[in-house]
């Protein structure tokens, strides 16, 4: 049987058969759009009331196709697994706590106003995990714009897909708005058809679909810079000299947006509730001052990145003396201005004891995650993780709970060890560098003072 040619159109579906806020039935657009604060309130909250207030059959035939349980990491029972899995709770605590205000302080007063049945928690929660993990975010009309497609929300995720959805005005041929979904490649017969769902983490993906994927070219690691003592003088002057932008607290990371979009921040522990904010993070003892900042894969995991900002942590971090901590600022401003790219500046910026400090961080992340066995349950399924995966090969894959955890966990290892490895390959070579210019120093030092005896 013939396979799909490049952009021939696999699946095509009238835009009004959708679930969207732009093809909902009037009565139920009027209960979502009349809704306090509704301009301010995330689609996704709004798409998830809608989702509450459809009833399966003509409406929305294709739900009883749907999981019963909430899916992505709103599904996850024993959340005590997470400690380890900072970018993972720290996604899914912020998510929790936004639909909850929105439904206890928006969405349930208004209903109750309009005499309309209340929605439980449990619902909303199910529904808002429907539209995390089966809308598609289309352009449409210059906007993206979060849709659930009947049979397209069942394509599956891959870093390099096969397929692409589109939004086609009036291209039917009833002249009526359409979704369709093309081949961004020739397909063969009996191959599945997947789309890229974005350039998401695992931890990302966890929490939106409840899979993982490895090997993810996408991922990355926050991993905890000790900054000292907080009672060290050193300590306070390193922490000064800490970018703005990074001196965030978890609060503000929570009110920003997700981690991701937050290059570091600083864990304080001078008051009890902050303390206790601390060793949520894992920061360790009371007292001890820390910057989180991430790892991350370079190009098609070449190689470890290590970004501008945990850089910066590193030279700060591992600066012993003030004139060390305001060098460490000059260097890096310096090597930005020239244009040095990241990977010549990491080797030519960070001394011995910088990558030293990212050695010691990377440890002690890799001490805190767990034994693969910890997910591993009766009757589930093994992942099998590939050492060696063929040039071309699809990545492994993982949507049960505990396999997915296990991917993720052993992606996560391998980055660390990998960043290890990086960092004591700095250490050696930043050595063999700082020790060319000592022996520089003293053969220039040798060379006056035999010029000065010639010269006597």
């Amino acid at each position: 049987a013939p396979g799909l040619a490049e952009d021939e159109v696999a699946i095509a579906v009238p835009r009004r058969l959708s679930i969207s806020l732009s093809t909902l039935p009037a009565e139920l657009a009027q209960v979502c759009f009349e809704l306090p604060e509704s301009t301010a309130l995330e689609h996704n909250h709004v798409l998830a009331l809608a989702l509450c207030q459809l009833t399966p059959g003509s409406s929305a035939p294709w739900f009883g196709l749907w999981p019963q349980a909430p899916e992505g990491s709103w599904g996850f029972e024993d959340r005590s697994a997470w400690g380890w899995y900072h970018e993972l709770g720290w996604l899914h605590e912020r998510a929790e706590a936004a639909a909850r205000r929105v439904h206890a302080e928006v969405i349930e007063p208004h209903l109750a106003s309009r005499g309309e049945p209340g929605v439980s928690w449990a619902r909303f929660r199910h529904a808002l995990s429907m539209v995390s993990s089966r809308a598609a975010d289309v352009p449409i009309n210059g906007e993206a714009q979060p849709a659930i497609i009947p049979m397209v929300d069942m394509l599956n995720h891959r870093n390099e897909p096969n397929a692409r959805i589109v939004y086609e005005p009036a291209a039917g041929p009833d002249g009526q708005d359409r979704f369709v979904v093309r081949a961004t490649r020739a397909v063969r017969a009996g191959e599945s058809l997947c789309l890229c769902y974005g350039a998401k983490e695992n931890a990302e993906l966890l929490h939106n679909y409840g899979f993982a994927v490895y090997p993810n070219p996408h991922d990355s690691v926050m991993v905890r810079v000790s900054l000292g003592a907080e009672d060290d003088p050193l300590t306070r002057q390193r922490i000064s000299v800490v970018p703005r932008g990074m001196q965030l607290s978890r609060l503000e990371v929570a009110t920003r947006g997700s981690w991701r979009h937050v290059a570091a921040h600083v864990a304080r522990g001078e008051t009890p509730a902050a303390a206790a904010e601390a060793a949520a993070l894992g920061a360790g003892a009371r007292g001890e001052m820390a910057v989180w900042g991430h790892l991350e894969w370079s190009e098609g995991r070449r190689s470890v990145a290590l970004s501008p900002a945990l850089r910066t942590i590193l030279c700060i971090a591992s600066a012993d003396s003030p004139p060390q901590l305001f060098e460490a600022l000059r260097s890096i401003g310096h090597y930005e201005e020239q244009g040095i790219s990241p990977v010549d500046r990491a080797s030519v910026v960070l001394p011995e004891r910088a990558w030293s400090k990212l050695s010691a961080s990377c440890d002690a992340e890799l001490g805190r995650l767990p034994s693969t066995d910890a997910f591993t349950t009766p009757g589930s399924l093994k992942a099998r993780l590939p050492s060696n995966l063929p040039s071309g090969a699809p990545p492994a894959a993982a949507q049960d709970p505990q396999n997915a955890m296990r991917l993720a966990l052993e992606a996560r290892r391998e980055l660390l060890e990998r960043a290890a490895g990086v960092a004591a390959a700095g250490a050696v070579q930043s050595l063999s560098g700082e020790m060319r210019e000592m022996l520089s120093l003293v053969r220039g030092q040798a060379e006056e003072s035999l010029k000065v005896m010639r010269a006597a």
